[in-house]
C-alpha cells in the first residue's frame, strides 16, 4: 500500500489545514443522468454517529458507490488517501477478526480497514495516535492475529498514525474525489488527445483552459494526475499554479 498519492512530503503544517470533513454525495451516472442508490457500510461493529468524544462520520466511496464509517479524525483521513489512490481497489472497515492470548483465552478484534490493493494483496490497517501504539500493543494482535488465521483475512497488517499523514495529501485526496464525482467525458477526451503533446513542465492552469472553461477542464486534470497520467512538479499540492507534465513510467 501506497501511504501517499505523491512522495511523502517533509515540512508538516498544523492540523487546522487539513479542512473540512468530506461529506457524503450522491453517484451520479454521466450517460444516464440517473440517481445511484449508496450502498450502506459493511462494517461489522455499529456504532452511533453522534458522540461528545470522538470525531464520527461516513463517506461515499465515488468508485463504488459505498458508504465508509469512522470514528475518529485520523480514521477518517485514511479512509480519504486510501479513495483517492489508484492502488486501492476495494476498503473494508471494521472488520471482525479473533485472537488467543499467551493463556488461551480469545479475544475479538476490528481492523480499521482492510485495503485489497490492485495486485489482489489485502492489506489490515489499524489507526491510532502515535503515542497510544506501543501501549495498545497492536503489532502483537497482528502477529497473533496472523498466525491463528494466516492470510485468510489479510496477507498483511499494517499501523498509521497523524506521522503518516501529510495535510498536502489530504488536499490533494480531497481534490481527487470531488474531480471524480464531476466526470465529464467529452473534457477527458479533448484532455487525451492534448497529452501526447506536451514537451515538459506546463502550468496547470493553461492545460485546464485548454481543455474547458468553468472548472471543468480543471478538475479533467486532476483526474488524469490521479491516474498517473500527469504528474507534479516538485509533488507540490495539486493547484491551479503547479506545474504538470506527461508521467514517465
Amino acid at each position: 500500500m501506497r501511504r501517499y498519492i505523491r512522495a511523502p512530503r517533509t515540512h508538516r503544517p498544523p492540523p487546522a489545514v487539513y479542512g473540512p470533513p468530506a461529506m457524503p454525495m450522491p453517484i451520479v451516472v454521466p450517460d444516464e443522468a440517473s440517481f445511484v442508490p449508496v450502498e450502506p457500510t459493511r462494517a461489522e461493529r455499529k456504532f452511533s454517529m453522534t458522540s461528545t468524544a470522538s470525531h464520527r462520520g461516513s463517506i461515499v466511496d465515488d468508485r463504488t458507490g459505498r458508504q465508509h464509517v469512522y470514528e475518529s479524525r485520523f480514521e477518517e483521513l485514511v479512509l480519504l488517501l486510501a479513495m483517492a489512490s489508484e492502488d486501492v481497489v476495494a476498503i473494508d472497515e471494521q472488520v471482525r477478526i479473533d485472537w488467543v492470548d499467551d493463556d488461551g483465552e480469545i479475544h475479538d478484534y476490528f481492523i480499521d480497514l482492510r485495503l485489497t490493493l490492485r495486485n489482489g494483496r489485502r492489506v489490515g490497517v489499524a489507526v491510532k495516535p502515535a503515542d497510544r501504539v506501543e501501549s495498545s500493543r497492536i503489532e502483537d494482535v497482528h502477529r497473533r492475529v496472523l498466525a491463528r488465521h494466516g492470510t485468510s483475512v489479510a496477507d498483511a497488517f499494517e499501523v498509521r498514525t497523524e506521522r503518516d499523514i501529510h495535510p498536502d495529501d489530504v488536499a490533494d485526496a480531497r481534490l481527487v474525489i470531488h474531480a471524480r464525482r464531476m466526470p465529464d467525458p467529452m473534457a477527458d477526451d479533448r484532455l487525451d488527445r492534448l497529452i501526447p503533446s506536451l514537451v515538459g513542465w506546463c502550468r496547470l492552469s493553461e492545460l485546464a483552459d485548454a481543455i474547458a472553461s468553468d472548472g471543468i477542464g480543471f478538475c479533467s486534470v486532476v483526474r488524469a494526475i490521479a491516474a498517473r497520467r500527469l504528474e507534479v512538479r516538485d509533488g507540490e499540492r495539486i493547484a491551479s499554479t503547479c506545474f504538470v507534465r506527461l508521467r514517465h513510467s
